[in-house]
């Protein structure tokens, strides 16, 4: 699982995945808007495209281990996140993928009574339509038929440094002993990887926090 192609490799958790994957020596095929964007490195393809539009994505996706979605819905207008990642499972089953792997979001997860975040009026009423993009994205792949992963991040992602230590679990919430749910871009990048050397999750939804 050794090529890769990344589509959201210029974003906050697509570089680090992109730098993971390089360092532990992938071939990565980054599909970018604007390719200036990404210097030239060993291991790095990069390529013109458009994840909302991948119907010209034969020649990039054939062949290829995996293929990973690090989209960032906007707030504004979050249903092309949704409407992106249906039309990227549908090129995996088209051109024989092995993988999809979907950066997720954190509202799918469940607490520790088994319910889920996103039902439990949690998030400001503006926030809903974006988070409602992820829980349709889940929903789709779950009846996708082809080899998907959903990746929850914890509640709190941010800018940090990679410790390669976390715990993984299911779809519920992980908190650390103050009560926190909390990762680093950095470590959720590294726990990504580790998930593609390894596939524990096919087929599934899974988290990994501190």
């Amino acid at each position: 699982m050794k090529n890769i192609v990344l589509i959201g490799a210029t974003g906050n958790i697509g570089s680090r995945i992109l730098a993971e994957a390089l360092a532990r020596g992938f071939t990565v095929t980054a599909v970018v808007r604007d390719t200036a964007k990404l210097a030239p490195r060993t291991g790095l393809r990069v390529v013109r495209g458009d994840a909302f539009k991948p119907e010209g994505f034969a020649d990039i996706l054939r062949g290829a281990d995996a293929l990973v979605a690090a989209l960032s819905p906007s707030f504004a207008e979050p249903r092309p996140f949704f409407d992106a990642n249906k039309a990227l499972a549908r090129a995996v089953a088209e051109y024989g993928v092995g993988r999809f792997i979907v950066v997720g979001g954190a509202s799918t997860t469940l607490n520790e009574k088994g319910e889920r975040l996103f039902d439990l009026g949690l998030f400001p009423p503006e926030w809903m339509p974006y988070l409602q993009s992820h829980v349709d994205t889940l929903d789709m792949l779950k009846e996708s038929g082809i080899a998907w992963t959903y990746f929850s991040p914890a509640m709190t992602i941010e800018a940090g440094e990679r410790t390669g230590k976390y715990r993984v679990g299911g779809n519920a919430q992980i908190k650390d002993a103050a009560g926190v749910s909390r990762i680093s871009y950095e470590d959720y990048a590294a726990a990504l990887v580790d998930e593609l050397e390894s596939g524990a999750h096919i087929r599934a939804h899974f988290t990994a926090a501190y």
